[in-house]
């Protein structure tokens, strides 16, 4: 299914949507044959149980598995079956992160890393955009979504998704309800993006805020099956924030925070998720423990290590003597999913420079941070080791938004 998803048509669909939103990085040998054009021959194939021939197929590299599309229908099926997406992608050797770029020129470039790896002789051009500010929301199996920032397009607006198997891109159409709540100013908005298991259905959720009144909200989510926005029937909670949510076990997550009542220096923290087969959200509250850290730091952020659910909490101290502040980073995993008191502190992070960002985990369990509002790093827990993140070859003024991990 992701490796065919946005055809030729859809292609020249998204050029006609956009200045820009046409481009693409991949050459011609990276384009797939149409899903009907089957060889006019015939073509005697083995005839081999179904686990066996997966059991072939999830060897091959994805180029090779477009090209077994276009050999005849069950090929096809086989390799557009999620399961058997998930059965490759579980295979593949070659993890790759994304990095987002803008400040040199007006646009916004994106290229991807080979492994773990951030020399820039790892790196690999995916594609430009020449007038339009991007930000990553998620990336599910390879399919990336980014959402467009630029002048009179806030965040969470307008949206582009990218096949990072097949380097093809769609513009996401805009939905009639937003335009309508939207149309009294600039409103606030949280989006995530989730992998619907019982559909087999990549979707965008996404959550508006009143510009007047932050507790009048409006929930929709976009189908890419159907390519359409629907509505949300249940009850939706206000969110306030600009991280988009993190996925796990179906479920879009989402920190939130407010500020105490009779403790103004503290806030009240939990995590709301979203159920996306069912379209309900919940509250997921955190351990005593836990809340008491979050009430008082500066930063606090969600993300996944070994398919834990996990918290990162980020502090600044200042040390008597010390010219600068001393950063200070918890991490928190939950053991049992969906049960509070399994929340338990796995290490704390105690770095004598200005931690300014957390961006969450690599595939291997590194740290990604922001240092100094300049410099971007990764930090190995295991061996206590910093990896400087050199850039400057690729973009000397480029921005560190968001790592996404995608097999090849």
């Amino acid at each position: 299914m992701i490796y065919s998803i946005f055809s030729d048509d859809d292609q020249r669909s998204s050029a006609s949507s956009g200045n820009d939103s046409s481009s693409s990085a991949s050459s011609g040998d990276d384009r797939s044959s149409s899903s009907d054009d089957y060889p006019k021959l015939p073509v005697i194939l083995p005839d081999l149980p179904n686990d066996i021939v997966s059991d072939i197929l999830k060897l091959l590299p994805v180029k090779s598995l477009l090209r077994f599309r276009s050999v005849c229908h069950s090929l096809r099926d086989t390799v557009d079956d999620p399961s058997f997406v998930a059965l490759h992608l579980s295979h593949s050797a070659h993890w790759h992160l994304a990095f987002l770029s803008w400040g040199d020129t007006p646009g916004t470039s994106c290229f991807l890393f080979a492994g773990q790896s951030f020399s820039p002789s790892h790196a690999t051009y995916l594609f430009r955009r020449t007038s339009t500010a991007l930000r990553f929301v998620d990336s599910r199996d390879g399919l990336i979504c980014v959402t467009r920032v630029s002048r009179g397009e806030s965040y969470g607006k307008s949206f582009e998704m990218w096949n990072l198997f097949t380097k093809r891109g769609k513009v996401i159409p805009r939905s009639g309800p937003e335009r309508e709540f939207t149309s009294g100013g600039t409103c606030r908005i949280v989006v995530g993006f989730a992998f619907d298991a019982s559909k087999k259905d990549y979707k965008i959720v996404r959550i508006l805020h009143d510009p007047i009144d932050d507790n009048r909200c409006l929930g929709e989510i976009f189908s890419l099956y159907t390519e359409s926005w629907t509505r949300l029937d249940c009850e939706v909670p206000s969110l306030i924030g600009s991280r988009p949510a993190v996925f796990l076990k179906g479920n879009l997550h989402w920190f939130v925070s407010k500020d105490d009542d009779l403790q103004m220096d503290r806030k009240n923290g939990s995590i709301i998720w979203f159920d996306v087969a069912n379209e309900v959200f919940d509250e997921m509250p955190l351990s005593q423990e836990l809340k008491d850290r979050v009430s008082v730091d500066r930063e606090v952020i969600l993300s996944v290590l070994n398919e834990l659910l996990t918290v990162c909490t980020l502090r600044w101290e200042e040390p008597y003597g010390q010219p600068q502040p001393q950063s200070i980073c918890s991490v928190w995993i939950m053991g049992e999913y969906g049960v509070p008191n399994s929340w338990t502190k796995k290490y704390t992070l105690r770095y004598g420079r200005q931690v300014s960002r957390l961006h969450g985990f690599t595939r291997n369990g590194e740290l990604l941070m922001d240092l100094d509002k300049e410099e971007r790093a990764s930090w190995n827990p295991i061996v206590e080791y910093f990896e400087f993140v050199h850039l400057a070859r690729i973009s000397r003024n480029g921005r560190f938004r968001r790592l996404l991990s995608y097999s090849k």
